[in-house]
């Protein structure tokens, strides 16, 4: 996963390779899910820091969210399509955290990237989704008032 890279705090890239294959020579379903849950994960942190942080701010409790480990609860992958060498991943954020409701949901989607020609060039070809991913994350602070209430 070394050529995983992210390009903005919603946005990554990957260069799949030939371990990255499954049988029939395409982009291996597991390896997709492990793209969304890193890209996620990260989205995720930031969201839930800031929500975390807010919390805190309006309660003055002492937990800090620089420490919060996020964990993904749920994942449901949608495969629509054979990958190309390099890939895009966007995140969009569904359902952001709220009081009673301490988790992010985000829509991620794995996209064929365009070639190298020029912006104004790949702004008339059209976006080919690989696959699309709901996710949700929550913190294990979150996740531990939950099981207190």
């Amino acid at each position: 996963m070394d050529s995983f890279q992210k390009t903005s705090d919603t946005t990554a890239t990957f260069q799949c390779g030939e371990q990255h294959a499954n049988g029939f020579g395409g982009l291996h379903g597991g390896v997709q899910a492990i793209l969304m849950e890193y890209l996620g994960q990260s989205v995720a942190q930031n969201e839930l820091s800031k929500f975390h942080l807010n919390s805190n701010n309006s309660n003055s409790s002492s937990s800090s969210s620089s420490d919060m480990v996020v964990e993904c609860e749920r994942l449901q992958i949608s495969y629509q399509s054979s990958a190309t060498r390099v890939l895009e991943l966007r995140a969009h954020i569904m359902e952001p955290p709220r009081f009673g409701h301490p988790s992010v949901t985000l829509r991620i989607e794995i996209l064929r990237s365009s070639n190298k020609k020029s912006q104004k060039d790949s702004r008339n070809k059209p976006v080919v989704v690989v696959s699309e991913g709901i996710l949700t994350f929550a913190s294990t602070a979150s996740l531990m008032k939950a099981k207190e209430q």
